[in-house]
């Protein structure tokens, strides 16, 4: 895990340093954290394209909430992320993570990965916005139980999803 955490913190301070100055060599290399995303430009565009199916961030972050002996350590979040780069750059949509909270990390286990990452590069990698209640929405292992008995479906809950 400290590996993944100092990879993720030079892949930030990389990404700051070419934003401020574009004329900053960038590492081309691929974080450990994030296995299948290559860095390529960024950009602020909106994709309009369909969604693929076949995630199952909800399922695999709720399961392992409800399953989990450490899970009391965790926080579940959904919120409406918009990725800024990998296959869904620029599509809004519904993402589930969980929150490691003595460390702050986040972990990611969707699509069978298990990834870790920084709290503040991942909500800047997936345009997360915490300030508003509609986009983003964190339970814990009791509040989770209790919205899996009301709606009768891992996710999402209480996301405003019209995008």
């Amino acid at each position: 895990m400290k590996r993944t955490k100092t990879v993720c913190n030079e892949y930030i301070n990389a990404t700051i340093r070419r934003n401020m100055n574009p004329t900053l060599p960038v590492c081309k290399q691929t974080p450990t954290a994030w296995p299948r995303i290559r860095i390529k430009k960024m950009s602020n565009k909106i994709n309009t394209e369909p969604l693929p199916t076949g995630g199952d961030c909800f399922f695999a972050h709720t399961t392992f909430m409800m399953d989990d002996a450490d899970a009391d350590d965790y926080l579940l979040v959904q919120a409406r992320i918009q990725p800024r780069m990998g296959p869904l750059e620029g599509v809004p949509h519904a993402h589930s993570f969980l929150i490691h909270k003595p460390t702050k990390l986040v972990r990611d286990l969707s699509n069978g990965e298990d990834a870790w990452c920084d709290q503040a590069f991942y909500y800047w990698l997936g345009r997360v916005i915490p300030s508003v209640d509609k986009f983003h929405h964190i339970y814990t292992r009791d509040e989770m139980r209790n919205m899996l008995v009301k709606h009768g479906t891992y996710g999402p809950w209480e996301l405003a999803i019209e995008f």
